[in-house]
């Protein structure tokens, strides 16, 4: 089974800056994957995604807002088989724990877990044309 998608709260260091800043972090695993992530001088990040990995992403237009786009993160053939809520907290900051051994000041975290089809390997299309942004 793969490691559980995680939803919790992070901290994202900024060059120049002395605090991180604070935010919503989703973390993927990625042993399976096999993206190559690049941090250029200018602080961007690249990362490529191999036409061998099961995960893609896709950029879709919101059809309630046309010309607002979002992001949707795929993993091939996989399978939900639990969303397990550790913690929340209300707008009234108040914590509620669904599991009785949280911590009370635990952080919301959200995890959710899947399992992939077994030993399958995801070829590209011979067809298939690597979709590069042009500068």
């Amino acid at each position: 089974m793969s490691e559980p998608i995680g939803v919790r709260p992070g901290t994202y260091p900024v060059p120049g800056q002395e605090e991180p800043v604070m935010g919503l972090c989703i973390v993927l695993d990625d042993a399976e994957a096999s993206w190559e992530v690049t941090e250029e001088n200018d602080y961007s990040i690249t990362i490529k995604i191999p036409p061998t990995s099961p995960w893609r992403v896709n950029r879709a237009e919101d059809k309630d807002e046309p010309g607002s786009f979002y992001l949707q993160v795929f993993r091939k053939g996989a399978k939900i088989n639990s969303i397990v809520l550790n913690s929340f907290v209300h707008p009234t900051d108040e914590v509620h724990t669904p599991n009785a051994d949280s911590p009370k000041d635990a952080p919301p975290e959200l995890k959710i877990h899947y399992t992939n089809p077994p030993d399958e390997v995801y070829e590209a299309p011979a067809t298939a044309k690597p979709r590069v942004k042009k500068k």
